[in-house]
This record gives C-alpha cells, sequence and structure tokens, in this order.
C-alpha cells in the first residue's frame, strides 16, 4: 500500500508544471510580465503556449526580454 502511495505521489509531481516569470521592457521604461504560474495536468502543457504568445505580443510592441 505505501508503494502504491509513493507511485502517485510522484506522478502527480510529474504532472504538475511551473513555469517562471518572463520579464520584458519596452524604450520608454514601461515593464510588463508573462507567465509565473503554476499548473496542474494537462493545462501545464497549455501554458507554456500562452506564455510564448504573451511574450510574442509584447516584442510585436517593442519590448524587450529582460535578463
Amino acid at each position: 500500500m505505501r508503494v502504491v502511495g509513493v507511485l502517485v505521489f510522484i506522478f502527480v509531481i510529474f504532472l504538475t508544471g511551473c513555469t517562471s516569470a518572463i520579464k520584458l521592457r519596452a524604450a520608454d521604461g514601461r515593464v510588463a510580465e508573462c507567465g509565473g504560474s503554476w499548473m496542474l495536468g494537462v493545462h501545464a502543457y497549455s501554458s507554456v503556449e500562452r506564455d510564448r504568445a504573451c511574450v510574442n505580443d509584447y516584442q510585436r510592441q517593442g519590448f524587450e526580454r529582460v535578463p
């Protein structure tokens, strides 16, 4: 029974996604942030796409990623 609990715990850890915030800055000093959230399950995969779309939108407006 203990082994099953450990396997379930490991499975949940693998399904959890965490993304760090991506900061962007415009030439006039405005700052934007994309991402920085955690998701569980299948939504973890869609959060990566959502973050990528957010960054692309801001970059089209002249923002650049801050290291």
